[in-house]
């Protein structure tokens, strides 16, 4: 089976419930609550360990969230997220309610959606040959180059292993693609500049 007929296949779809990408900004203000990891083709949502315990119900499950979700592009150019649904099916009322909010009932898709057929072909049919996107690529190199730096020299290169706050652009529109950016720079400006000989 080729790209083009994984993507435009029927046989995914009973898995899959799709919503604005703007979803995500719920989380993303909270990270101290939540982890969001996302790529080029998708990602994941995942409550922070120790933040499981709902202060109202003393709930361990209730308050957990793991959703696994693709990035998918609309015939109109737009980015939307595929979810799936069993991960949202055990979501407490509260979250229910925020994702409620950002369904998209009759979404139309393009037919040329490289990102999301390789997101298909790992999450849905488990291969592993596809190739990590530049954020995971990125990150993986900034703790190599950290570690080395550390152990050679003495003083990591970076400062920090990992920033929550880089993210793809939230929306896609100028302000949120320089902003995205912006975090992206942030980073690269905290490299120590006094690295003894």
């Amino acid at each position: 089976m080729d790209l083009e007929e994984k993507i435009t296949s029927q046989k995914y779809e009973k898995y899959l419930l799709y919503f604005d990408r703007s979803v995500l900004a719920n989380y993303r203000v909270s990270t101290h609550l939540y982890s969001l990891k996302e790529d080029d083709m998708g990602g994941e949502l995942e409550s922070i360990e120790g933040n499981n315990i709902d202060a109202e119900t003393s709930d361990l499950e209730k308050s957990w969230i793991r959703v696994r979700f693709g990035f998918r592009r609309q015939l109109n150019g737009t980015i939307c997220i595929a979810a799936l649904a069993p991960d949202l099916n055990d979501l407490n009322d509260k979250d229910l309610l925020i994702w409620h909010g950002f369904i998209i009932k009759n979404p139309r898709f393009a037919k040329d959606d490289n990102d999301f057929g390789r997101w298909v072909s790992r999450y849905l049919e488990g291969s592993w040959e596809i190739d990590d996107g530049p954020k995971i690529q990125i990150a993986r190199l900034v703790k190599l180059i950290r570690s080395l730096t550390q152990q050679t020299l003495g003083k990591p290169f970076f400062r920090f292993e990992e920033n929550p706050l880089i993210n793809y652009p939230i929306a896609e529109n100028f302000d949120a693609y320089a902003k995205a950016h912006l975090e992206l720079y942030r980073h690269a400006s905290s490299v120590k500049t006094t690295i003894p000989p």
